[in-house]
């Protein structure tokens, strides 16, 4: 099964120096795995890659040889019988067997797969893209049935080994990667995550290769947690890669240290410094001749360019490193993020203004350049400016994104910066301070006839306002009504939205401005002459407690955020406060919260606040989180209480 999880590429590749198991072999004891695996609808019986690193001649050449074996444990792993095969223009694949082995009775039925279809595969957001895969379905399946898939594959490019992971969403009783490398050849690796599972690795020479081999067994499952970060955050696995390759008397460097992978990229831009357009001048000089500071041009230019140049991720072999020239995406008004990178560059040029090509990972890759100076380590590209030497990061295919902020997928990411021909730095994005993320909802409420009915405005900024006009702007019609609604939703499901109005939708500089007006039915509880309202018509984090016992991997949220409420009720006329609910705060390093209520005349304000202080919320800081959850919750109960004078 191949696995594609945001944004990677989990590829089971197998070991066939071990002879395939055999009709006879292939038994296997079904109600043992069942009581064995209760929670589990299948199993890897084994879970395999060999990847042979050759020489020929001065050239390398890499061969991959795969097999997966599934048992199918109960009628509810059907779902397993689509299965694809990925490939792309630099791992092109040679041959593919599928086939289900079928109980019947004593005996076994295998039945082949016939069909296979390619398609095209596509992710968002990157700047390598190539993908293609071969579906297929397996027939037959059943509980005890083994499916079988065998496929070799030939890697083009010594630069684009990738990673093994020793588990998977189902479980996997013997997993295991071999390299075998020719003895001309280096290669590096490393480990991630393998906590206490037991991995056994030997290191062997076999005539002129030497052989790596990791093996594990039984390992269990990764089971789906929502809000989790991607796989390679938490599960064991396996980086490796060729760093040095040995022609004649000569060694030559692959890759291993960050300045190698530098030098490969540089290649990608070396060409694109050619003669710019009569157009693109008229344009860069039309945007900033009555601009004053450079900042002011650079941010004319960014804007320009998001809201000009089309993002269209169409990348195929070598295009998926190397840019166009600002010309061809000038004139074509579309690019993927390294034209878009690229046009930025030389409108700021043009300007007199120096900015960078930067190479740079989301944040599906945990990884750092020093920690793995690889391909794997990024999959974006932008363009980087100087201000006062503290760098901008100018990601112009977040539409909506003012200038001065990162994107938000790579808050937080080290970013490989050209600032030269053959120099380069590394810098870090920043994590965007959770106030610049904001959301301040007011409104003024009155209770009357069993209702309350309010008029408000609520104002984003930041990461907020730039998600929310990305739901906006894809909404239309009822569409749009019920988006708007389900942002100003309080009370209970009685919440009437009577009207609203957007302001600032597109201005990136300004908040995101809702004005709105509404009422709810049968909120508050009127006995005798008293009235009990909540004031807390809004319970952000409510209820949101963490089960410590059952949740086994982190959460990770898409930026930090402060939420502010201010609720101003006007008391009726002829009622008095029986009781102000007290205040109460409480905060800590992930999160927390503040309540307050004042009295003023004739009207009483409540004004709470909520954050988040996290990116990724790790297991350990749980119950930091449950001590904010439990402190909130019990504020939630305390009730104003009205009483007739």
């Amino acid at each position: 099964m191949r696995l594609k999880i945001k944004g990677y590429l989990v590829v089971v590749i197998i070991f066939l120096a071990n002879p395939v198991p055999g009709i006879g072999q292939s038994a296997v004891n079904l109600s043992d795995y069942q009581s064995r695996y209760p929670e589990n609808n299948a199993i890897y019986l084994d879970y395999l890659k060999e990847i042979t690193i050759d020489m020929e001649g001065d050239s390398i050449k890499i061969h991959s040889e795969q097999l997966e074996r599934v048992l199918h444990l109960n009628s509810n792993s059907r779902y397993l019988a689509r299965d694809k095969v990925f490939s792309s223009f630099f791992v092109k694949t040679k041959s593919i067997d599928a086939q289900t082995i079928v109980p019947q009775g004593s005996e076994f039925t295998i039945m082949k797969v016939e069909d296979f279809l390619e398609k095209d595969e596509s992710s968002s957001g990157v700047f390598y893209d190539d993908s293609k895969s071969t579906n297929f379905i397996f027939p037959g399946i059943k509980p005890g049935s083994i499916t079988q898939l065998k496929y070799q594959q030939q890697i083009l490019d010594p630069r684009f080994l990738n990673s093994f992971f020793f588990q998977s969403f189902i479980p996997i009783e013997k997993a295991q990667l071999v390299l075998k490398v020719d003895k001309n050849i280096s290669i590096a690796y490393k480990m991630f995550h393998q906590g206490n599972l037991e991995i056994d690795f030997s290191e062997s020479k076999k005539g002129k290769y030497t052989i790596y081999k990791w093996t594990s067994k039984n390992v269990k499952a990764v089971k789906y947690e929502e809000d989790s970060p991607n796989l390679s955050y938490f599960a064991p696995h396996l980086v490796y890669y060729i760093s040095k390759v040995k022609r004649g008397t000569e060694e030559h460097v692959i890759l291993g240290e960050v300045k190698n992978l530098f030098d490969w990229y540089s290649t990608f831009t070396a060409h694109l410094d050619s003669e710019e357009s009569p157009d693109l001048r008229k344009t860069v000089e039309g945007l900033t001749q009555d601009l004053a500071t450079e900042e002011e041009k650079v941010q004319a230019i960014f804007y320009w360019v998001q809201d000009n140049i089309k993002y269209i991720a169409f990348e195929e072999g070598m295009r998926g490193f190397i840019p166009h020239n600002a010309n061809y995406i000038f004139s074509n008004r579309y690019g993927d993020c390294k034209d878009m990178a690229c046009i930025t560059r030389s409108m700021l040029k043009i300007a007199g203004i120096n900015s960078y090509f930067t190479w740079i990972g989301s944040r599906d890759i945990p990884y750092s350049y020093e920690e793995v100076p690889t391909p794997i380590v990024d999959n974006h590209m932008i363009a980087t400016y100087y201000k006062d030497g503290d760098p901008q990061f100018l990601d112009a295919t977040s539409k909506y994104t003012q200038y001065g902020l990162p994107s938000s997928m790579i808050q937080g990411k080290q970013a490989l910066v050209q600032t030269g021909p053959d120099s380069y730095r590394l810098e870090t994005v920043p994590v965007i301070d959770r106030k610049v993320n904001f959301k301040r909802d007011s409104s003024i409420i009155k209770i009357s006839n069993g209702r309350v009915i309010g008029n408000g405005i609520l104002s984003e900024g930041g990461y907020e306002k730039i998600f929310d006009t990305y739901r906006i702007t894809f909404a239309s019609g009822t569409k749009l009504d019920e988006l708007i609604k389900a942002k100003l939703t309080r009370g209970s499901n009685k919440f009437l939205l009577e009207n609203y109005n957007l302001t600032n939708l597109t201005n990136k500089d300004l908040p995101l401005e809702i004005t709105y007006s509404f009422n709810i039915q049968d909120y508050y509880k009127q006995i005798g002459d008293e009235i009990y309202l909540n004031l807390n018509l809004s319970k952000p984090f409510f209820n949101q407690l963490i089960d410590i016992e059952r949740r086994k991997y982190p959460i990770e949220t898409e930026y930090k955020y402060e939420h502010t409420y201010i609720t101003t009720l006007e008391i009726p006329n002829g009622y008095e406060i029986e009781h102000l609910p007290r205040n109460s705060e409480f905060m800590n390093e992930v999160a927390g919260y503040s309540i307050n209520y004042e009295l003023l005349g004739s009207k009483v304000i409540l004004r709470k606040t909520v954050f988040v202080e996290y990116l990724i919320l790790a297991l350990e800081k749980f119950p930091a989180w449950n001590d904010v959850i439990n402190k909130i919750n019990e504020a939630y109960t305390d009730a104003l209480i009205l009483k007739k004078k």
